[in-house]
């Protein structure tokens, strides 16, 4: 067709004329045949089509189906890739060609429900932690399309902000209270109060036209955001312009926890697709490795013991401290004239001669000296010193004839 209405930038397009154009130049190419092109037409509808094949008899009426399965694989493609576009861009705002739809008069893209990703759930399990029956669930090979097809569809309903995937009121509840348990038990020291200032929350000083506008942001239901977490986490099965968008969307128009904020950031920057190694063949690494840095040692003199040594993580309440190797530990407390060895085993068999005994009793009979020659040994039936006799003293060998 030729172009007759002007479209270059800054013009105004008139859409009714651009349609007019198009039919008068199909009309003039069509000539006596436009009649029968518009019956044509006019016979058809977008909404059913005709199904027959040459393998059906000749006496066999064609068929008639419903084209609503097609119509919604059209749309689904059309939004995936709608989706995939960047964010930035203008008119990349799936709220925003909705309502432009809408001004316009087109339906909506019609796509499948959602129902809670649960394919993308079962397959992120299935690719982590598998039991026998996720394993027989991924083997199937339309399991990661279903997964990729809840991630477009996963992407679209957070963006429009749907009630399925907005928390529940019992959901916001939990997650308060939980938030609530884990600032009573902070895992970083209190950040130092400055007393100079007004004591206002940041945002309330200034004039009115200058404060910041704090906006409530609605929470995400906790089984929607493991799903999201997992479409995000996998960087080579899920496009990347879906997950940016989705990290984008997340991150700005929805309220997020410390704990949720932290697993995004992960799921964004760690890919947990590919093969994993066992743990059988990790071990053997390591003891490989720990072998090379003792061979190392012995060929350089170059001290690798510290390499050698397992890895030392805190618990989170002690996040931020020394570590406690770094710690001289205090002696333990000796009352007064007790024995100098911290060893029970060496206090048995030796001895109190610091001048008089203690007050304090240990549960045990004090030392006695015994008459009977030979070395002290413990017996372990009585638990008391005795002697084994072993010298005592023999009459003279008499020599041979």
């Amino acid at each position: 067709f030729d172009t007759r209405v002007s479209r270059h930038i800054g013009s105004h397009l008139n859409l009714e004329s651009v349609f007019d154009d198009i039919v008068d130049q199909l009309q003039r190419a069509l000539g006596g045949a436009w009649r029968s092109f518009l019956e044509y037409v006019a016979s058809c509808d977008p909404s059913r089509s005709l199904h027959i094949s040459k393998m059906d008899s000749t006496i066999t009426t064609p068929s008639v189906v419903s084209n609503d399965a097609l119509a919604v694989v059209i749309d689904t493609i059309f939004l995936a890739n709608f989706l995939r576009q960047s964010r930035q861009g203008s008119a990349s705002r799936l709220r925003e060609l909705f309502a432009d739809l809408h001004m316009l008069g087109v339906a909506m893209p019609e796509v499948p429900p959602l129902r809670q990703a649960q394919y993308l759930r079962a397959w992120a399990k299935a690719r982590g932690r598998p039991t026998l029956q996720d394993r027989s669930k991924v083997g199937k090979k339309d399991s990661e399309k279903l997964a990729q097809l809840d991630a477009v569809l996963l992407t679209a309903s957070v963006e429009l902000r749907l009630p399925e995937v907005i928390a529940s009121a019992d959901e916001v509840a939990e997650s308060t209270a939980n938030e609530a348990i884990s600032a009573a038990f902070p895992e970083v020291s209190p950040k130092p109060v400055d007393f100079s200032t007004t004591g206002k929350a940041p945002g309330t000083a200034g004039p009115p036209a200058a404060r910041v506008i704090l906006e409530d942001k609605p929470q995400l239901s906790p089984v929607i955001f493991e799903a999201a977490v997992s479409c995000i986490h996998h960087h080579d099965t899920f496009p990347d312009g879906i997950r940016e968008r989705l990290y984008g969307i997340l991150n700005e128009e929805y309220g997020l926890t410390k704990d949720q904020l932290q697993k995004l950031a992960i799921g964004a920057t760690q890919n947990i697709d590919g093969r994993r190694l066992s743990d059988s063949t990790l071990l053997s690494m390591e003891q490989r490795e720990k072998a090379r840095l003792r061979q190392y040692q012995a060929d350089t003199h170059k001290d690798t013991m510290h390499l050698l040594v397992s890895p030392l993580v805190a618990s989170p309440l002690d996040k931020g401290n020394k570590a406690k190797y770094t710690h001289i530990p205090s002696p333990q407390f000796r009352p007064p004239f007790a024995s100098a060895f911290s060893s029970v085993d060496m206090t048995r068999s030796l001895p109190d001669l610091r001048g008089f005994t203690p007050t304090v009793s240990d549960g045990r009979e004090p030392f006695k000296v015994p008459l009977s020659t030979g070395p002290l040994t413990m017996d372990p039936e009585l638990k008391k010193l005795r002697s084994t006799g072993f010298f005592i003293k023999m009459p003279a060998l008499k020599g041979g004839p």
